[in-house]
């Protein structure tokens, strides 16, 4: 509808007196205003914020409604950054689902609210699948403040084991703190043993061949080091040394390998007829009396004694000591 405007005098005679205010009335022109302004009276951009009836305390006095907004006009650049809140979010249709990227990436609903349903991704979406119902090895059991997995006894196998970072072999056992740990070590020959307390179990040496001499001498000390050392690396003595002879040329029977463990053709305490041994943290010493001499030994083959030439020869045969760190 467009707009009339009409402008006509201000008084009439048709009564009352002539007077001067009347006749000032008569100069002076009224106004009528009939109709509504249309958009042809509107010249383009000219309706200002200003113009827009607002209140903040009362909404329903503002001006701009949702009718007057186009579908689809609020963009991403109109909204402030964490301007949408969690209850601005349209309501899921399940409680216990979770939006996720679907197909293109659109968000979808997943359901994940199913009794022992776990997440898990398989390279293109994230799934909600449930824990294998027919497989009595493992359980969940959850009461809302946790969840518990469980593996039933003698289901766990060697294969399971955590690799050790050692490119040495060992054996899996605990240690301070009830702590499971790996012990190995690279020397032959040792076995694990008890270290008391809140310590676990480690390699020692048990029976440790350590070579003394290639061939038998008498009238000096004949010596070999026994490598063995304390967990902290310091050294330390062994706990038991044994001593033999071993054949390198065969003779009166015995092959090449064979050991004797006779030393001497006496053993007189008395005198000063006696071999001597001694351990220290570093070495194991023997030392073999001349006027004792080499042992005598029985023919291995006859077993008949053998007197003079049944002494051993001393190249013939070398000195081997056995030590054991425990």
């Amino acid at each position: 509808m467009s707009l009339t405007v009409t402008v006509q005098k201000g008084h009439d005679f048709s009564s009352g007196n002539v007077t001067r205010a009347a006749l000032n009335a008569g100069a002076v022109p009224t106004v009528a205003v009939t109709g509504s302004v249309g958009t042809s009276e509107l010249a383009a951009d000219s309706v200002t914020a200003t113009e827009l009836k607002d209140d903040s305390s009362t909404d329903s006095n503002r001006a701009v409604t949702t009718d007057h907004i186009r579908d689809g006009a609020i963009t991403e650049a109109k909204l402030a950054d964490d301007a949408v809140a969690i209850s601005k979010i349209k309501a899921l249709t399940k409680v216990g689902n979770v939006i996720i990227g679907g197909t293109s990436g659109n968000p979808e609903e997943l359901d994940a609210a199913g009794s022992n349903k776990l997440l898990i991704g398989n390279g293109t979406t994230l799934l909600s699948l449930p824990v294998d119902s027919s497989n009595s090895d493992i359980t969940f059991t959850q009461d809302g403040t946790d969840i518990v997995l469980s593996i039933a006894a003698g289901k766990v196998t060697v294969g399971m084991h955590s690799n050790t970072t050692s490119t040495n072999p060992g054996l899996l056992a605990y240690g301070s703190g009830g702590v499971a740990e790996q012990i190995s070590t690279a020397t032959a020959g040792q076995v694990p043993i008890s270290q008391g307390a809140s310590a676990a179990p480690a390699f020692k040496a048990h029976h440790k061949v350590v070579p003394i001499s290639a061939t038998i001498v008498e009238g000096s000390w004949m010596t070999g080091a026994h490598g063995i050392t304390t967990a902290t690396g310091t050294t330390n003595h062994p706990h038991l040394v044994a001593w033999y002879y071993e054949c390198t040329v065969t003779e009166h029977g015995y092959a090449v390998g064979d050991r004797i463990y006779s030393w001497g053709k006496e053993y007189d305490p008395s005198s000063s007829r006696t071999h001597s041994h001694y351990v220290d943290g570093s070495n194991v010493g023997i030392y073999l009396n001349s006027e004792i001499g080499r042992p005598y030994v029985f023919h291995k083959t006859t077993g008949t004694g053998v007197t003079g030439a049944g002494e051993v020869t001393a190249a013939n045969w070398k000195i081997v000591a056995v030590v054991s760190e425990y």
